[in-house]
Formats: C-alpha cells, structure tokens, sequence
C-alpha cells in the first residue's frame, strides 16, 4: 500500500475527519472568492487603484478581527464559532447577489467575519481532532486538501462565469455551504453541546489574561510570529505582481492563469511530500532549508530574462510551500491548551501584516523607481532576514520536541 493511501485512509475513514472534507469543500468556496472578487468589483466601474485600496482596507480589518479573536473562543465552543461561520458565509453570498454596490462592500465585510472565525476556529479543531495522531505528517497531508481546492476551484469556476456570468458562481458557493453546513451539524452535534477541550469557559475567565501585551511577549511568541510572514510575502508576489510580470512581458493573459495553476499544483504536491520529508529531516532544518533557498532564488531573479524568471518562481515556490504548513506545526509544538487558543488568532495575523507590510513597502519603492523587477531585490531582502531569524527558532526534531507551557 502506497504512503498515500495509508495516510488517505488514516484520515478519511475516522468519522470525526470529515471534518479534512469539509474543509476541502469550503476552500472551493473561499478559493473561488479570492480568485474572481477583483473582476466582480471591477465589474461596478471601479478601477484597479480603488481596488487595491479597498483590498487593503480589508487587510485591516481582517488584521483587527484576529487580534479580537481570543475573546471570542472564551465565550464560546470553537464547534459552535465553525458552525457560525459557514453561516456568516451563507448571508454574505446572498448579499453579493445583489447588484448594488453599498450592500456589496456590506458583503465583503461579513465574508471577512465568516472568513476569520472559519480560519482560527477550523486550525483548533483540526488539531484537538487529530491529537491522537501524528498531528506533524497528518498537517501535510491535509493541506494536500486545501491546495487541492485552489487548484480545482478556480478553473471550475472560471468555466461556469465565462459562461453563465458571476451570479451562478455565488449560487453554487451557497449550495456548497449549506451541504458543508449539514455535514457538520450532522457529524459534530455532540461535540458543538458538550465542552469542548480546546475551549475555555466562564469559570475560568477570570484567571485569563487577554492582555495583548502578556501574550506577545510569551517565550518564542515574537520570534515564531515574525517568521511566519514569509509564505504570505511570497503569496502578494505571485498573486499580485507575477500576474503583471507576465502581461508585461509575454501580452497573455492566459499564461497568467497557467502560471496560477502550477504554482498550486506544486503546493499541492510539496505538501504531501512534506509528510515524507519530516520523517528524514528535522523539522527545523526544513525550515532554515525554505527560507535561504527561497532568498537565493528570488535574488537571482533580478538578473535573469523573463523567463527564466518564471521557471525560478515556481521552483522558490517549492520552498516556500514547505514553510506555512510547518508553521502551523512549530506553533503548536511549542504552545499547547489554553495558552495556544488565546495566542493562535493574534499568531494568525501575521498573515495581514505581512500583506500590508509587502504591499506597503513595494508600493514605495515604485513611486521612486518605474523599474519592476527591483521587486525581486525588496523580497529577497525580507527573505533573508527570516532566514537569519529561522535560524534561532528552537530545535525541533520529529514529534519529541518539548512544549512551551
């Protein structure tokens, strides 16, 4: 029997991991958004600056709704938090029906609500699910799941716009979450009325401090924090910059979708492979491994053809793809219980800092200097220092590390 399918069937034939399913099913939805919003809100006359800018509006916000996470997972069981938010998904698609462009902005920001409390909520409850198990391969294995959804989800939905418009893309996402909806309330009822494990109480409120301050400052916090910026720097180059790179250079907007297409398809294949790596290499050594590769590639970028440029993107890619699923696996090896809730949605942030950062910054720049590829020097440069940063993360090898209290 092939490594994967005895890791399939260690997921997928425990009842309580449909849950890995449901999950594949949401990111088809999630996925389909992301990919087609900038053309819906283009198609209201708004201009790719007013775009930008309303994308990175949305960055702030998503960024605040992290940070106030914690308090939310005091209140309330993280079953009951994923239940809402399908349903918060299920009323924003309904809004963006609607052909006005008020409700729209409306829309976008009840789907950032749904889109936070899914996100948090679904990390904790994949991992209590999986607890049991060897949570550092079965990590791999079931973002193999997620990236699958980005690989199939925007050309299905691209085929049914270009052929029936936008609207039936929003109807057929409300149909997948409400299917998402049943198979969750019907496998996780129990779970959703009884106290969860990975979810505090009233009785404990008082001896927890939600002091912003307290949390950052946790031994390893902010180091593990800054680190995890990288996949999400690296996410604003290929999904922003690369498709104009390409345009630029080879006028086809068709390469740009072929470009998005392998760039998921290597996702998808480094995070199964991800599974076999951690069995030879420490987890740590993967990690530094990502981050100087990731730096000597993106460098090399500036002064090579076009491309070349390309082929070189998508093999950094490889690298990069190998770092956020071990973040996800460092975090939780060194924070476990009460102490990784509270600080897991502020840790999540990073990924709207890092997009505001990157955009910031490359924004900057390109009002001093019209030249594009000096975007390979400025992400290179916060490419290594991450590396210099991963190289102080502490040393973790396997599943025998020790966990931080």
């Amino acid at each position: 029997m092939s490594l994967f399918n005895m890791n399939f069937n260690l997921i997928l034939l425990k009842s309580d991991n449909m849950f890995i399913g449901i999950n594949f099913l949401l990111y088809l939805v999630i996925s389909s958004i992301i990919s087609f919003l900038s053309i819906y809100l283009n198609s209201f006359g708004l201009s790719e600056s007013e775009i930008s800018f309303l994308f990175m509006i949305s960055n702030f916000i998503t960024l605040f709704l992290f940070i106030i996470f914690p308090i939310v997972i005091i209140f309330f069981n993280i079953y009951k938090i994923f239940l809402v938010s399908l349903l918060v998904f299920i009323s924003s698609l309904f809004l963006f029906l609607q052909n006005n462009l008020i409700i729209i902005y409306f829309s976008l920001f009840i789907f950032l609500i749904g889109r936070v409390l899914s996100r948090n909520s679904s990390t904790l409850i994949f991992k209590n699910l999986v607890n049991s198990f060897d949570f550092s391969k079965i990590q791999g294995l079931y973002f193999v799941f997620i990236n699958l959804s980005w690989i199939i989800s925007p050309v299905l939905f691209g085929f049914i716009i270009n052929l029936y418009g936008i609207n039936l893309m929003f109807i057929i996402s409300i149909l997948i979450i409400i299917i998402c909806t049943f198979l969750f309330t019907l496998n996780f009822k129990s779970k959703m009325i009884t106290v969860s494990e990975n979810t505090l109480n009233m009785k404990n409120f008082k001896e927890i401090d939600l002091n912003f301050f307290k949390i950052v400052i946790q031994k390893n916090f902010l180091l593990i924090y800054m680190t995890s910026l990288g996949p999400y720097i690296w996410f604003i180059l290929t999904y922003v910059y690369m498709p104009l790179f390409i345009v630029f250079n080879f006028e086809e907007v068709y390469y740009v979708g072929l470009y998005i297409a392998l760039i998921n398809i290597l996702n998808l294949i480094t995070s199964y492979y991800l599974i076999k790596f951690i069995s030879f290499f420490s987890i740590k050594k993967l990690y530094v491994l990502g981050y100087f590769f990731s730096f000597i590639g993106t460098f090399s970028i500036f002064f090579i053809n076009p491309f070349y440029t390309i082929l070189i993107t998508l093999i950094i890619n490889i690298f990069v793809g190998v770092l956020e699923p071990i973040n996800e696996i460092i975090f939780f090896k060194l924070f476990s219980g009460n102490n990784a809730n509270l600080s897991y949605s502020i840790y999540n942030s990073s990924s709207e800092v890092s997009s505001i950062i990157t955009l910031l910054l490359i924004g900057l720049i390109l009002t001093i200097t019209e030249f594009f590829n000096i975007i390979f020097i400025i992400i290179s440069l916060l490419f290594f220092l991450l590396f210099i940063l991963s190289l102080k993360i502490p040393l973790l090898y396997g599943d025998n590390s020790t966990k931080i209290s």
